[in-house]
């Protein structure tokens, strides 16, 4: 097996998850990938919209310890689930 030196090209994997190389990376030609960071956008969105719906239950709980909130019904608690389930994802 003979080794030859290549030079190191780092790249970002792209939202459609191809990766695009210079010109001088002949098609067909053997490639190594490695992930070097470990926290992908989706990731780091996932977090912020979870850090931000506990902000929103802390500042509700805070606002019911003041002033009472009125539970909703089964039916209006499952008539919400519903309406939950059928909104588009994001991401």
């Amino acid at each position: 097996m003979t080794y030859t030196e290549q030079p190191l090209l780092v790249t970002t994997v792209g939202e459609d998850r191809t990766i695009v190389l210079p010109d001088s990376v002949p098609n067909g030609a053997t490639i190594g990938i490695v992930v070097l960071s470990g926290a992908p956008k989706r990731k780091l969105t996932r977090k912020a919209r979870f850090k931000a719906a506990l902000a929103e239950i802390e500042a509700a709980i805070i606002h019911s310890q003041r002033e009472p909130i009125a539970l909703p019904s089964d039916a209006e608690l499952n008539a919400l689930i519903e309406r939950a389930r059928k909104e588009p994802r994001l991401a």
